[in-house]
């Protein structure tokens, strides 16, 4: 098991641990599910232009279904880690994904502004995988491997295109359809999907990935935890990370609505035309993990 980060001349430094024989096993399901996960927690980015015509919101209503959304997936990042770390990231994933599950399947069932955005908030606790990720995917690699690890893992932030990419044909090919159980065609379809595969992928985490997890934290007090907080250079790079990731987010959830209505696309163009963002910005994530790794971050 890994053993707890140390202190060196009053800078916290990464725990030293050797690759575990199950890191590839988690490296897989750990990104899948932050894939989809990622795919759930910005669905509104396509799934609000149906919606908006639908329930007749404005803008604004519209900005603030997004909104709730990236909030609850923003606000927890940092309890969770700590949590993975102290029980490991196979019950904490798994509890995620399942959890998750049921706010997006109820979003097929929204039929009022205040009801979808409560359903919103909740589907947001999706992205508080992103920190659940990062620290069990740390734990079960060595430093020498660890960057391209986290860049791989890191990658699942395309999860935002895939929305994009299977959206419009879902909405469009089933607008007006209805299927067993009472579900619609139409964009309440999507997050339907999404809660089927989310249930499958929290089942598969609990079958492929080692039952014995790595446990950095697990019998670390919670001051102890807290203790790269008192780093200026945490809360510098956090600051940096507002900027540059809080952007990535807002143009992945914003880019197709404002192509729609600023330039007459149909949701099919906007969608790739968001995609053709989110790509670059995710698929070099590996190649800068194994930078990272070739000269130091």
């Amino acid at each position: 098991v890994a053993p707890s980060a140390d202190t060196a001349y009053g800078e916290v430094v990464a725990p030293i641990h050797d690759t575990g024989k199950g890191a590839a096993r988690v490296l897989v399901m750990s990104t899948l599910a932050f894939t989809v996960m990622f795919a759930v927690w910005l669905m509104f980015g396509i799934l609000g232009i149906p919606i908006q015509k639908e329930l007749k919101l404005s803008d604004v209503e519209l900005s603030w279904i997004s909104a709730v959304a990236v909030l609850n997936g923003s606000m927890w990042r940092l309890p969770a880690g700590m949590l993975t770390d102290r029980i490991g990231g196979r019950k904490v994933t798994i509890f995620m994904l399942a959890a998750t599950a049921v706010p997006a399947f109820f979003v097929a069932k929204a039929s009022s502004y205040g009801m979808l955005l409560v359903l919103a908030f909740l589907v947001g606790f999706a992205g508080n995988l992103f920190s659940v990720g990062i620290a069990w995917n740390a734990a079960w690699y060595g430093r020498e491997r660890q960057g391209f690890a986290l860049g791989v893992f890191g990658a699942g932030n395309v999860g935002a295109s895939v929305t994009k990419f299977i959206g419009p044909p879902i909405i469009l090919g089933t607008a007006g359809s209805s299927f067993a159980f009472g579900l619609q065609g139409g964009w309440r379809l999507v997050p339907v999907i999404y809660s089927v595969l989310l249930v499958v992928l929290a089942v598969l985490t609990y079958i492929v990935v080692p039952r014995r997890d790595r446990m950095p934290g697990a019998t670390k007090p919670v001051r102890e935890m807290l203790t790269p907080l008192k780093q200026v250079r945490v809360w510098r790079f956090s600051l940096y990370y507002v900027v540059v990731f809080g952007a990535y987010v807002a143009f992945s959830a914003y880019l197709p609505s404002y192509y729609v209505k600023n330039f007459g696309v149909d949701l099919t163009t906007a969608g790739l035309l968001a995609s053709s963002f989110i790509f670059p910005a995710s698929l070099l994530r590996p190649v800068g993990g194994w930078l990272s790794d070739l000269w130091g971050a």
